[in-house]
């Protein structure tokens, strides 16, 4: 999640500087991505799960917020936090109605001594099983959009820049973030006690 945070940062503070230097940012941002999904599809051949094509997809998306304003983003940031749980909800729902791909029956690939077959297992799981697991596909996606929003607002209100001026409501995150941590985790381990 600080990953995606400092990504949403990343991404408005070099669309802010290209804008004042009256680059494209479209198309610079895309050709970004497109070498970024690139590094993901090798890096994936050789170890499976690779998170960083989901980082080119959704840094695609993040480009119609270019010109958003901040009380914009904002909203939009609040709107998916709080649709987290239903994401999650839903994610559970359609993982049971979908079949997955059996990764499992794919294992022999990996443990082989062939490198054909072990980039086939490793592309199988960052491409095929991760476009078929709910988890990851609805809920891991969602989660991280979330959170490239929150990084482009905090960009956006100079946050960081000004962490002395923000310490009381740095403080005020913290003990609203420790309760809520507490529940969600009470609630996820009383969910996963219910038959």
């Amino acid at each position: 999640m600080l990953l995606s945070i400092l990504f949403g940062y990343g991404f408005a503070v070099l669309i802010n500087n290209l804008q004042l230097k009256n680059y494209n940012t479209v198309s610079f941002f895309a050709r970004r991505m497109f070498w970024l999904f690139v590094i993901a599809f090798t890096n994936s051949l050789f170890f499976g799960g690779d998170i960083l094509k989901s980082y080119a997809v959704l840094g695609i998306v993040l480009l119609l917020f270019r010109h958003a304003s901040t009380k914009t983003i904002l909203i939009a940031a609040i709107i998916l936090l709080v649709l987290v749980p239903l994401s999650s909800g839903y994610t559970r729902f359609v993982a049971s109605m979908l079949p997955i791909e059996n990764i499992d029956k794919m294992q022999p690939l990996f443990s082989s001594h062939h490198l054909t077959d072990v980039l086939k297992y490793n592309l199988t799981d960052s491409y095929v099983m991760q476009s078929t697991w709910a988890f990851y596909a609805i809920f891991v996606q969602h989660v991280m959009l979330c959170c490239f929003l929150w990084g482009m607002y905090f960009q956006r209100i100079n946050f960081f820049e000004n962490l002395s001026v923000n310490k009381k409501y740095i403080r005020r995150m913290f003990w609203f973030s420790v309760p809520a941590f507490a529940a969600s985790t009470l609630i996820t381990i009383a969910e996963q006690k219910i038959p």
